[in-house]
């Protein structure tokens, strides 16, 4: 079953279920009270993101991905 990141937030916000969402998505919830999060250790979760760009743009976007990539674990949002 598949569910928007939106809709999600609001069925965990009601108190009817739990979600497991990015940091960045419920950064402003967690703000104002509305949410709290836990980090899940383990086991790890994995997931494959990818990276939409024009053709003539791949190759700057791409070496900074790399370097984010290689910087380890945090969040690479936040490292511009």
């Amino acid at each position: 079953m598949r569910v928007d990141t939106l809709t999600a937030k609001e069925v965990a916000t009601s108190g009817a279920a739990l979600t497991i969402l990015s940091e960045l998505a419920v950064r402003e919830e967690q703000k104002n009270g509305r949410l709290s999060a836990a980090r899940i250790g383990r086991p790890a979760i994995k997931r494959t993101i990818a990276l939409g760009l024009h053709v003539e743009a791949a190759a700057v976007a791409g070496r900074a991905l790399c370097r984010c990539a290689g910087a380890g674990s945090g969040d690479y949002a936040a490292g511009g």
